[in-house]
């Protein structure tokens, strides 16, 4: 095991989007199906960059990589789709009386490329029968039931997602058992009545090398996805927070992370130095961005 500080490049996780992007299939949590012919996209794309002139900047892409990325990637592809639905509602005007025929929902969406439980709702408008669940035809309420199967409206089983978090810290802390780092996990500092928390605190500031880079850390939270953007709305705050209390951390993601994040983390946390016309101030805030600094990196 090894953490790597560097970030997946933005062109590749742009072609990985791609790969996720089926026609009319918006899971967050694939069938078998849509997974291997997800697998067989991802094979011909590492086949190309394992040929590419430039593939020390394109590493070699796992199945579980593309999948974690796939959880928030289509949740963005969702919403423009679905805002697209709603700017042009003559779509649903459209594929109506098709659906009223008998053509089913997935069908629907595939050739709309729209989310499916997005357009059953539009169309249940369109169509007049927007009416409870419980009193649905059996016909819809059954087209319903396909459509949220096939749509990322939720997160996978809140359960499953925490066994994974789990399984992934004890990853972490043989990593950094590996390095002779000593760390006191997220129970044993609430035991101590600490309520700042990451998944490892450090007794002292410890210099621990990331790839070939040293960095002075003091704590370490472990996020069980590729990191993405978006994820700032979740973690941001408690990052931030991290770094008021125990000062400069490290955030280890599972398979890799977004370079905007590295980005849109700083701008958040207000770590950047904000003028440069005066050299007092400006070690002043090169000062407080070395004590509050929050370092990033994925784990292979």
């Amino acid at each position: 095991m090894e953490l790597h500080p560097e970030p997946w490049p933005s062109e590749l996780i742009e072609r990985v989007k791609e790969i996720v992007a089926l026609p009319g299939e918006f899971e967050c949590d694939p069938s078998p199906t849509v997974r291997a012919e997800i697998a067989r996209r991802l094979d011909r794309l590492n086949e190309e960059n394992a040929n590419a002139s430039n593939k020390k900047n394109h590493p070699a892409v796992s199945l579980p990589a593309v999948l974690s990325l796939m959880r928030h990637s289509q949740r963005e592809r969702r919403e423009k789709r679905a805002a697209y639905l709603d700017k042009h509602p003559e779509v649903v005007e459209r594929v109506k009386e098709r659906y009223r025929a008998g053509e089913s929902i997935l069908t629907l969406a595939r050739e709309l490329d729209a989310p499916p439980l997005a357009l059953f709702k539009r169309l249940m408008l369109a169509l007049k029968t927007n009416v409870p669940v419980w009193e649905m035809p059996a016909r819809d309420h059954q087209q319903r039931a396909d459509a949220r199967l096939h749509d990322c409206t939720q997160w996978p089983e809140r359960r499953l997602l925490h066994e994974e978090a789990l399984r992934f810290e004890d990853r972490v802390a043989e990593a950094l058992s590996a390095l002779g780092v000593e760390y006191a996990r997220e129970a044993e500092q609430r035991e101590r009545g600490s309520r700042n928390t990451p998944d490892f605190l450090l007794p002292h500031l410890t210099e621990v090398h990331v790839g070939a880079k040293p960095i002075q850390i003091r704590w370490v939270d472990a996020k069980a996805y590729f990191g993405t953007r978006a994820d700032l709305a979740e973690i941001g705050d408690q990052l931030e927070r991290y770094a008021r209390v125990h000062g400069p951390g490290l955030v280890v993601f599972r398979f890799g992370y977004d370079p905007a994040l590295q980005e849109h983390l700083e701008a958040q946390l207000q770590l950047q130095p904000k003028t440069r016309r005066k050299s007092k101030r400006k070690n002043k805030s090169s000062k407080k961005k070395t004590q509050n600094e929050i370092h990033l990196a994925w784990l292979d």
